[in-house]
């Protein structure tokens, strides 16, 4: 694929995690040179001079990123989305965002997703009722230059257009953070990007992110899957959204920004372990991931457990 191909390819996609399964494999192939030109999942307004922050979906409009309270929710209302508190009050409201992709960036290595796994049966009537897995937090990258990584399960409708993540992350992004880790959960979709408070994490520490579909409710008519997003052992990191659609595909991933070595990841691998998938009727799906990295950089993916509730992934950093 040319590079005016993938430019093309990333007008007509309004996926994030799926286009980014397209260019990993891109970027796979030998003859592509370094330093790389990349596309990496940016989006604009329609005012293109708007200043444009990190997410850990690529880079949005700051008028389209809103803070979410620890333990509160996002819901829909026709065109406008209303933030509330754990309690149910209304914090702020916004308008329905319009998101669209842009733009190329050189960099020593790629920004955007580096290593991922997917898995989904599609919408079978039968709904991912909970997804979660353990990693470990990994050592502070040897070199430090305002890198940005993102560490993550999460769940998306088929079309990829939206994802719920409960995100670890390496430096700074529109929701604070710097060089230290931290989590928080996320969700990213055409109504916007909306986030909870970024929480300091130390090296070593275990992490169980952890998404839910805590009820299906018909408001006016209309079926909606009611999710949640939450470190285990950290309410203040709870996100609970609303969609009138599924999220029936699964994630494991690496994604990084403004990296310019291997030096400034960590080193190793991070396991992502004792991965579990339940279905709405508390059966277990045959999971057989799917994995794809940008190995011409040295990063990998070793499917080590298919199965739930053991399941295991490691994402695989390149030799430094």
């Amino acid at each position: 694929m040319s590079l005016s191909q993938i430019m093309l390819t990333s007008t007509k996609l309004l996926t994030w995690s799926v286009f980014a399964i397209q260019l990993i494999g891109t970027l796979a192939s030998p003859a592509v040179p370094l330093p790389l030109e990349v596309v990496h999942a940016e989006v604009a307004s329609a005012s293109e001079a708007e200043e444009l922050v990190l997410t850990p979906a690529g880079k949005f409009p700051k008028s389209q990123v809103h803070e979410v309270p620890g333990g509160g929710r996002v819901e829909h209302d026709g065109e406008t989305v209303h933030i509330l508190s754990a309690n149910g009050t209304t914090v702020s409201t916004a308008e329905f965002a319009n998101l669209k992709r842009s733009t190329l960036e050189r960099r020593n290595l790629p920004n955007g997703y580096v290593v991922l796994a997917y898995w989904s049966e599609g919408s079978i009537g039968n709904p991912i009722n909970r997804f979660t897995s353990t990693w470990t937090v990994p050592d502070i990258p040897q070199s430090i230059t305002g890198q940005t990584i993102f560490i993550f399960n999460g769940l998306e409708p088929s079309v990829g257009d939206a994802i719920l993540q409960p995100v670890l992350q390496w430096g700074p992004s529109a929701a604070g953070g710097g060089n230290y880790w931290s989590i928080a959960s996320w969700w990213v979709g055409p109504a916007g990007v909306f986030y909870t408070t970024p929480l300091g994490v130390t090296v070593g520490s275990s992490l169980t992110g952890v998404m839910t579909l805590e009820s299906i409710t018909t408001p006016n008519g209309v079926t909606t899957y009611n999710y949640n997003s939450v470190f285990s052992g950290f309410p203040l990191s709870s996100l609970s959204i609303s969609s009138t659609r599924e999220l029936p595909l699964a994630f494991e991933a690496l994604e990084i920004y403004n990296t310019q070595s291997a030096t400034g990841l960590p080193r190793g691998r991070t396991e992502m372990r004792d991965i579990d998938i339940v279905r709405r009727d508390g059966s277990r799906p045959s999971v057989s991931w799917v994995p794809t990295s940008n190995s011409a950089n040295g990063f990998g993916v070793q499917i080590v457990a298919n199965g739930v509730p053991h399941g295991r992934v490691d994402l695989i950093y390149p030799n430094q």
